[in-house]
């Protein structure tokens, strides 16, 4: 994982802060809002110990809120991208299948945006 996401930068900020005893407004804010979506590569053995095919799309993780949505993702480059979706069963406002179909379709858009297939 690369820690590229935003919620996992201001996790780090929260942490610092906290060892500093510092309570930035700006991070109180903005850490008490229900953040829906949490995304991030998922680690990859190196070298990959299955064929392409059978490799995983990772572990995931869970939604950081009731409502949202944890999404992982390996690969793209030269094969499919292959991602996994979690959400709470519990949850009637989440829909895994709708956010996979959406998902694929924006990306086929910027697949036609960059002038390749959709």
């Amino acid at each position: 994982m690369t820690g590229a996401g935003l919620e996992r930068h201001l996790q780090a900020l929260a942490a610092v802060a906290n060892q500093m005893r510092l309570r930035p407004p700006f991070l109180t804010e903005v850490l008490g809002q229900p953040w829906a979506l949490a995304f991030s590569p998922a680690p990859r053995s190196h070298p990959p110990l299955l064929p392409h095919p059978l490799r995983p799309a990772g572990g995931g993780f869970n939604p950081p809120h009731q409502d949202g949505y944890g999404v992982s993702f390996v690969g793209g480059g030269d094969g499919p991208a292959l991602v996994h979706i979690s959400c709470r069963e519990s949850s009637p406002k989440t829909d895994p299948r709708l956010f996979s179909r959406r998902l694929r379709e924006a990306l086929g858009k910027l697949r036609q945006l960059q002038g390749g297939e959709g």
